[in-house]
């Protein structure tokens, strides 16, 4: 099943300041392929799965996978 992130912006607050993960950021992952994540640790990987399984809202965007939205 493809998977679509639209114009999404996820923040937190760290010590009182807010925290970007993403801002308007755009992926489609097709269906029937393979990806890997990669980075360093805290730049957001895990936050973006939890994004994409629906675990965590996004500030702003649209997430669906298939024909199912699952950023609400």
């Amino acid at each position: 099943m493809e998977i679509r992130l639209g114009n999404i912006t996820k923040s937190y607050q760290d010590s009182g300041n807010r925290r970007i993960l993403f801002e308007k950021m755009d992926a489609f992952f097709p269906s029937g392929h393979r990806c890997v994540i990669l980075g360093k640790s805290g730049v957001g990987k895990s936050s973006l799965l939890n994004l994409i399984s629906g675990i965590d809202t996004p500030d702003q965007g649209e997430i669906t996978i298939g024909e199912q939205r699952v950023s609400e």
